[in-house]
């Protein structure tokens, strides 16, 4: 049987014949792998799988997202047997301890029911399904790691694979239709960058507008406080920073951006992803503005720099005209914060939740790096304008347009000085299990990222470009943001390929 989980493809025979020859003399490991196939199983058919992270194929305990593969190349030039190399695993099975909880939970009830009476026949009593896929999970990591073959077998096979089609680019003539497909970038670029060089308070106005400012009372952190907690929080064996709890708050707090919004409409109003009753296509409540936050990391200069990224989101992107092939359901804006050493922002970056208009806002120490003549038609990292620079006590202003979203200006305001509406923090993570008035749970996302009703007429015209559903809102870890060459959002050495000191 072929099962596709999380937007990839995971044959059973992969791992479960071997490895239940590996466990013959272990029932009870037998019957973990047998366990996990039946939960994977169901999650397929129940369509409620998670495409943030990667399964790895032959260990259905592990997941894996682009960041962690970058940190696993280390491995390659030293033993596998190491503190560091147990670290790194217990970050793969804590990916897939959480993805399964969200799957799991996700499930309608007739699914779980049928999961649960599957299971049945599988062991010999009763069992709480998240608890038993946890326990058999840290059963086969802690006998696989105390084997050196399956270590060098999870090294070479702990992989992300691209978000780009091949076939795709081959029946759509690539080489060609990417020509077109530039040259409309191009265009858009000569139509919009402009905006960054004006003063934002000089820009054109439609409507009203609009601040909205984070829901919080907590003073600025000054640099040096930041570069504090970042260095304070780094796992000694891997060098991840990981700040937790309040330093993590206060983090996210600091940077923040205040959004400025030219509102035209209940278009323009940020809000929150909710299900109605019995609904079949999510809503935005903008009665709750919500600032979404995701945590990463980015390799520059020989060290792993903390990520913050901040996203909103809106009704629709509404119609321009009878033909406008960008406009449909849900829209929105995610905003990243790269940290330096120092404590200060290195770079910016910024993208729509379909992956679409991808730029960067370097700090003044960067600067663009060459670029490599056989890359010189593929889109590169384009760069609007320099970040303004942030003073101890200041927050970052990001002037929105109308309809579009589109990003259009830069400014800082003191933090003292923001009136707005205020809006509330929340986890990214929330997005992959919203309730369901009167019982169950969903997520924003279908089985492949994609969210569902947020096709764009624009994939007629983009999919030979490789990427599924061009403009359609998507999750986490899916997001290919550029047609012309191949580049995701999250790959944790973006920063480093495109800019230098």
């Amino acid at each position: 049987m072929v099962a596709a989980v999380g937007g990839c493809t995971i044959a059973d025979t992969d791992w479960r014949g071997p490895m239940r020859l590996r466990f013959a003399g272990d029932p009870g490991l037998s019957r973990c792998v047998d366990a996990l196939a039946e939960i994977r199983r169901g999650v397929v058919e129940a369509g409620s799988g998670d495409a943030e992270t990667a399964p790895i194929a032959g260990f259905p305990y592990l997941r894996i997202n682009r960041f962690l593969a970058r940190v696993g190349d280390q491995f390659d030039r030293m033993p596998a047997d190491t503190p560091a190399f147990e670290a790194w695993v217990a970050h793969l099975r804590a990916l897939d301890a959480r993805a399964t909880r969200i799957e799991l939970a996700n499930m309608p009830g007739d699914d779980r029911l049928r999961l649960e009476l599957s299971l049945g026949r599988v062991t010999p009593t009763p069992v709480d399904v998240e608890v038993f896929a946890e326990s058999c999970g840290d059963r086969l990591w802690a006998r696989d790691l105390a084997d050196a073959g399956r270590r060098r077998q999870l090294l070479e096979l702990a992989r992300v694979p691209d978000r780009y089609s091949n076939l795709a680019r081959i029946a759509g003539f690539y080489p060609l239709t990417s020509i077109a497909a530039s040259r409309g970038w191009d265009a858009w670029k000569d139509a919009n960058f402009g905006s960054f060089l004006e003063p934002p308070a000089s820009l054109p106005v439609e409507g009203t507008i609009v601040d909205w400012v984070p829901d919080t009372d907590a003073e600025l952190l000054s640099p040096p406080d930041v570069a504090t907690i970042v260095e304070s929080s780094r796992d000694p064996r891997l060098g991840i920073p990981e700040p937790k709890g309040k330093d993590l708050r206060s983090l996210i707090a600091t940077f923040a951006p205040v959004w400025r919004v030219d509102v035209t409409g209940a278009h323009d109003r940020i809000g929150t992803p909710t299900w109605p009753a019995g609904g079949e296509r999510v809503e935005i409540d903008t009665g709750r503005p919500t600032t979404f936050t995701q945590v990463g990391h980015a390799f520059f200069g020989g060290q792993i720099l903390l990520q913050v990224s901040y996203g909103v989101w809106f009704t629709e992107r509404p119609h321009e005209s009878e033909l406008d092939i960008l406009a449909g359901q849900l829209d929105g804006i995610i905003w990243r914060v790269t940290i330096g050493a120092d404590g200060r922002p290195l770079v910016y970056d910024t993208i729509h939740p379909c992956g679409c208009y991808h730029l960067f806002f370097p700090s003044a120490s960067l600067r663009r790096r060459p670029v490599a003549d056989e890359l010189v038609f593929d889109e590169i990292a384009d760069v609007p304008a320099p970040a303004p620079r942030l003073e101890d006590g200041q927050r970052l202003v990001l002037w929105l347009a109308t309809r579009s979203h589109y990003l259009v200006g830069l400014s800082t305001i003191d933090d003292g000085a923001i009136d707005g509406s205020r809006y509330a923090f929340a986890d990214d993570n929330d997005l992959r299990s919203l309730p369901i008035p009167g019982g169950g749970r969903r997520s924003l996302f279908e089985a492949d990222g994609l969210v569902a009703g947020t096709e764009r007429m624009e994939r007629f015209l983009l999919w030979p470009m490789g990427i599924a559903s061009p403009g359609a809102m998507r999750q986490w870890g899916t997001h290919a943001t550029a047609f012309v060459g191949r580049r995701h959002f999250d790959d944790p050495d973006l920063i480093e390929k495109a800019f230098e000191r």
